[in-house]
Formats: structure tokens, C-alpha cells, sequence
């Protein structure tokens, strides 16, 4: 990696009042402040909050680095103070080189005129002289895919083909550092996937700041993420999956609920031969047994079945195990003892929540439901993984 740091972001704050006629008398203050040369308090005003506190970090070239957080966490007024819409309240902000922003790919475009003579426009918007766009218009064209229709008025465009043609324009101007929010939705699968692939062919020779809600293009494009939550960077991570890991922490909402008809009564449940606690934990590879004691007064024949969700924001079930089909009977004003074991844990991911659930086999209805019932830990990864669910296989 490049040691040249394109971006010094160095103790940087910015505040905004809530009440608008306030907001006014504030700026106005402000600015007398600064023709006069007075130092501006820092204390927060009434109706006065930080959006951004003391904000630290550094990019270099050669690097893809993601901003992520929640709503609200401070990531687009950050953006608009690293591209010089905003200034801070304090602290100061370095960027070497040539900077272009992909924030709104329609920008700047007059429907009224063609792809080819918007292409000049933009291009000179995002700081392209004539010659440069001579240079770089068959590869802006080919790129965006619209040759058929690049000597067209722009109103006769899809939404998706000017988005195309923005995104296009964009990459294009060889910029120093590339700022990218939340627009990588353009175009169809195919055309995402070369977007991608453009941006990580300018991360060999500038700085790209990516923010961002869709962890997976995180996960694809970064090198690192910064973690930012209320105004505040959290923390720094070169592990993308740790990163993202935390960040998900912010939102998690799962709470354990158990569900049961009145007929059974699930009194204990083991794991591993362990009593059922909040949290569990088991090594890639090795096996899971879980152990379900209870009483019934009615005979039935059931199967019980466990599904890992995955701490992702949906909860998606990754992978289910049923028990094998020989009949599980329970019966009538009895206690029963049984257990379903997955012979190997193959989750490409660091926790999942265990489900498990029971249904009558002849019915078809669930008669115990335990919810998120614990939070498996799976230790020992020996690499990374992009899937959830891991194939054994063999080579030769």
C-alpha cells in the first residue's frame, strides 16, 4: 500500500441549532465573530447539538475505506465537510489532490440536451477540462452502455440509464479521492458488479471513502471500516468483519419467546450435555446435541427441528437440521427424553441464534416453539468467510 495519506481528518466537530430562526441569529453571530477575528465558544447553545464530535482518522492512497453507523450517526454531515460543503466548527481537514463525490449521479444534467453534450457539462462540474473529456468520452459512453442512444435528448433516458451515465462520468475523471454514498443501486446485477470492480481498480491509485447501509458492498470493497454511532467515530477496524459485527450489535432486536400448546411441557433442554444458558458456544467442525426432556398427556409422534439464524439485519434462517425420519413418539401422561445432534457445525459465521421448534407429525402443528433460545458462538474459524453456510469438500 501507497503511504502518500490523501485524507487527514484531525479533531473535527460540527454542531447545528434545531430551531430555525435561532439558527439564523446563530449564524449571524458567527460570521461577525470571524470577520472581527473572535474565537467562537465551543460550548453547545440552547437549541444547539453536535452532528459530528471530535472526529479522528486517516486514508491513504491505496485504500477503500467504509463509513458505517446508523441513521443519524453523523456519516452524510462528515461527508459534506470532507467535500467542502460544510465547514467545522473545529478541528481541520486536509484532502490532497483531485476529490470527486458520487452523491447524486443526476446532478448537473439539463434534460433538454444529449448524453454527449451532458458528458462535457459534468465532466467540467467535476473539474474535467475539454480535452480531458476528448480523451476519456468512448470509454465514458462504453462504459454506461448507452451508445445507441448518447446523441439523444436526456428526457428520453430511463432513470436508470442516467443514473449509468452519471456513475460513468464520475469514475472517469481519475480522481485522487473518490467519496461514494449509498449509489452503487444503479443499473442492473451486471453493471453493479463492473461498478464495483471500476472502483477498486481507482483504489490502486487513490483514496476511496465509501459509506454506506448495505454491508455486503462493504464487506466487497473495503479495506477497513470506521464505526460511527451519535456523532462520534467508535472505532477503527482493518477487520471488515468485525466491523461490520459491531455495527450490527446496534441493531439487534431479537428477544428469546417460547411458545407451547397446553398438552406438552418442555421442563429442561441441554447443549452438549450443558444446561441451556443465553449463551453457547461450539469449534467449526465439531458437533451440536441438543437434549429436550418434558411431560405430555397426550400420545403423539413428533419431529423436532433447529434453525441457526444468522445475526444479519433480516435474521434469516441459514440452515436448518430436521431429525431423521424414524418416529419420535411421545406418550400420554409420560415424560420423554430425545435429542437431535448435528454431526458438524459448518456456519461460516462468528454467533447464530438456535430456534428450535416441535411439530406433530401427523397434524402438522407446532406444539413448542423455544425463539432464539441461545446465541451459539463458533469459534475457531481458521479463515474468513462470505457465505453463511459451508460445503465440505475435497480436492484430488
Amino acid at each position: 500500500m501507497n503511504n502518500d495519506t490523501l485524507v487527514k481528518v484531525n479533531n473535527i466537530s460540527k454542531k447545528f441549532c434545531r430551531d430555525f430562526k435561532t439558527s439564523l441569529w446563530y449564524g449571524l453571530t458567527d460570521i461577525c465573530k470571524e470577520v472581527l477575528g473572535i474565537r467562537k465558544n465551543d460550548e453547545l447553545r440552547k437549541h444547539d447539538f453536535y452532528a459530528v464530535r471530535n472526529v479522528n482518522f486517516n486514508i491513504s492512497r491505496g485504500e477503500c475505506v467504509g463509513i458505517i453507523g446508523p441513521n443519524g450517526a453523523g456519516k452524510s454531515t462528515l461527508l459534506k465537510m470532507l467535500i467542502g460543503l460544510l465547514k467545522p466548527e473545529t478541528g481541520h481537514i486536509s484532502v490532497k489532490g483531485r476529490v470527486c463525490a458520487l452523491i447524486q449521479l443526476t446532478a448537473g444534467f439539463n434534460t433538454l440536451l444529449t448524453g454527449r453534450e451532458n458528458i462535457y457539462i459534468k465532466g467540467a462540474i467535476l473539474g474535467m477540462s475539454k480535452k480531458e473529456v476528448d480523451l476519456k468520452i468512448d470509454e465514458i459512453i462504453d462504459f454506461a452502455e448507452i451508445r445507441d442512444s448518447i446523441d439523444s435528448p436526456v428526457q428520453t433516458y430511463s432513470s436508470g440509464m442516467v443514473a449509468r451515465l452519471g456513475f460513468s462520468i464520475a469514475v472517469h475523471t481519475e480522481p485522487d479521492v473518490l467519496v461514494i454514498d449509498e449509489v452503487l443501486a444503479v443499473g442492473d446485477a451486471g453493471f453493479r458488479n463492473k461498478c464495483f470492480a471500476k472502483i477498486k481498480q481507482i483504489c490502486e491509485n487513490a483514496a476511496v471513502i465509501f459509506i454506506s447501509h448495505n454491508i455486503h458492498s462493504v464487506n466487497r470493497i473495503c479495506d477497513r471500516v470506521i464505526l460511527m454511532d451519535q456523532g462520534k467515530v467508535i472505532h477503527e477496524y482493518d477487520d471488515i468483519a468485525t466491523g461490520i459485527e459491531k455495527y450490527l450489535e446496534l441493531f439487534r432486536q431479537i428477544k428469546p419467546k417460547i411458545e407451547q400448546k397446553s398438552h406438552i411441557d418442555v421442563e429442561a433442554i441441554h447443549i452438549n450435555d450443558s444446561e441451556l444458558e443465553k449463551q453457547s458456544s461450539v469449534k467449526f467442525g465439531d458437533s451440536l446435541k441438543i437434549s429436550v426432556n418434558g411431560f405430555s398427556n397426550k400420545d403423539a409422534e413428533v419431529e423436532i427441528r433447529l434453525y441457526f439464524l444468522s445475526l444479519n439485519l433480516e435474521n434469516l434462517a441459514v440452515v436448518s437440521s430436521s431429525a431423521d425420519k424414524q418416529q419420535l413418539l411421545i406418550k400420554d401422561q409420560e415424560k420423554f427424553n430425545f435429542s437431535v445432534e448435528v454431526p458438524k457445525v459448518m456456519l461460516g459465521v462468528e454467533k447464530a441464534y438456535i430456534t428450535m421448534q416441535i411439530s406433530d407429525k401427523m397434524s402438522g402443528e407446532r406444539v413448542y416453539q423455544n425463539y432464539a433460545m441461545t446465541m451459539l458462538t463458533i469459534t475457531d474459524h481458521h479463515e474468513p468467510f462470505f457465505s453463511p453456510n459451508i460445503c465440505e469438500g475435497k480436492w484430488s
